[in-house]
């Protein structure tokens, strides 16, 4: 359900109903690496692109009356151009946030505990245990490999509250 839930809000990122039955089952499951922003991806899109042309179109009609002069246009003359170099760079600043948002909604290296397992300091039964990870704690997934001695598959993970250890293969199920 926890996996199912996660999935949801990444397409409804505004939805309170399932933001409340994710914190029902842990308050990990909205915290750090599993964290969604209740921002609509579409929003800021959006404001970026309206951002964008009310700038330039600004500029273009500031210049339009100024046409033979081809480099004068460059200069800001006055508030109406700062507004509109303002509302450029708001834009380009506003891009740069939307693929950040882009990266935070992205499930592909997360995956949802299904067996409570002990937080290992390397992979193998035989390291030191750093604490455990519970049944629906999400973990952003890193590198794999193999406990030579038993051929166990363990997964390098950072938990919602930053702690980072090696967990079993088997105890996960990744998002995708």
């Amino acid at each position: 359900a926890v996996r199912a839930w996660q999935r949801s809000l990444r397409l409804e990122p505004t939805s309170h109903e399932l933001r409340v039955r994710l914190s029902e089952v842990s308050s990990r499951t909205l915290q750090g690496v599993a964290a969604i922003p209740a921002i609509p991806r579409d929003v800021v899109w959006l404001a970026v692109v309206i951002l964008w042309c009310a700038g330039w179109a600004v500029f273009a009609w500031r210049a339009a009356p100024q046409a033979s002069t081809r480099v004068a246009w460059l200069a800001l003359r006055g508030p109406r151009d700062v507004a509109a170099l303002v509302c450029v760079l708001a834009a380009l600043g506003g891009g740069v946030w939307h693929v950040v948002l882009d990266a935070q909604f992205s499930d592909a290296a997360l995956a949802v505990v299904t067996d409570r397992a002990a937080l290992r300091v390397a992979p193998g039964v035989d390291a030191n245990a750093v604490g455990d990870a519970a049944v629906g704690d999400i973990v952003e997934r890193g590198s794999v490999r193999t406990d030579g001695a038993r051929g166990d598959v363990w997964t390098a993970v950072t938990l919602a509250d930053g702690r980072t250890g090696w967990l079993p293969e088997r105890a996960l199920w990744p998002f995708r």
